[in-house]
């Protein structure tokens, strides 16, 4: 019996792991989420003047390939990992940054937040995921305007 090298499409490999067409597509989505959270994270931090966030980013980057190709554990692995970003960015809350300013850091891991909780809990369809892209692009919104007009302000 010879070898083949043939690698099955994704659809093959994904089916085995028990994930519906909509459920692949919901963690696609949280994938591209946290890749664009990482760029947002970025520019955020270069735009107030704030040192970069580089653990909490790594961390949107595991869970970003993570997501990307899931498997039977992703989705609570994935929330414990939220959850503990979260976790990480109140550290701000305790810190002598005025009010404004914590609000406006503290956006990004809200909106993410929110925007996953969307589509990975059950199953979700099409008018689940849409949503859950309407929140992530208005919060980074709402927050990119902020950050902006900080800049401007200061």
């Amino acid at each position: 019996m010879a070898m083949s090298s043939d690698v099955p499409p994704l659809e093959t490999t994904q089916s085995g792991r028990g994930l519906s067409s909509d459920q692949l597509a919901s963690f696609r989505i949280a994938a591209y989420f946290f890749f664009a959270q990482v760029g947002l994270g970025i520019l955020l931090a270069l735009l107030l003047n704030v040192p970069i966030p580089f653990v909490e980013l790594m961390i949107y980057v595991l869970l970003a390939f993570f997501m990307y190709w899931p498997n039977v554990a992703t989705r609570t692995v994935t929330l414990f990992m939220v959850i503990l970003t979260a976790v990480l960015r109140s550290s701000v809350l305790f810190s002598k940054v005025p009010l404004a300013r914590i609000l406006i850091l503290s956006l990004p891991a809200w909106g993410l937040t929110v925007s996953l909780l969307v589509p990975l809990p059950g199953h979700a369809g099409r008018a689940r995921r849409i949503a859950s892209i309407c929140i992530f692009c208005l919060f980074n919104a709402v927050l990119l305007a902020l950050a902006i007009s900080s800049r401007l302000s200061a």
